[in-house]
């Protein structure tokens, strides 16, 4: 069963932010907007940030995909 997040609006960004915070699991960095949220497979399980995201697991993605083709 998946955890439902509860979600604010924001009317000065016009964005919608988690009202539960979320741990980037590569730096640790709080994650507190849920458009900053990413899938870290194969990498990792949980979430991470849009830093850690272009930085680790994009470039993992398309290794696995040189390796693969």
């Amino acid at each position: 069963m998946s955890k439902v997040k509860s979600l604010l609006y924001n009317e000065d960004t016009g964005t919608y932010n988690s009202l539960d915070d979320s741990t980037c699991v590569f730096c640790g960095d709080l994650i507190h907007d849920i458009y900053d949220q990413h899938n870290p497979q194969p990498l990792a399980e949980g979430v991470c940030c849009t830093k850690c995201n272009y930085e680790k697991v994009i470039p993992a993605r398309l290794e696995e995909i040189k390796k693969n083709a």
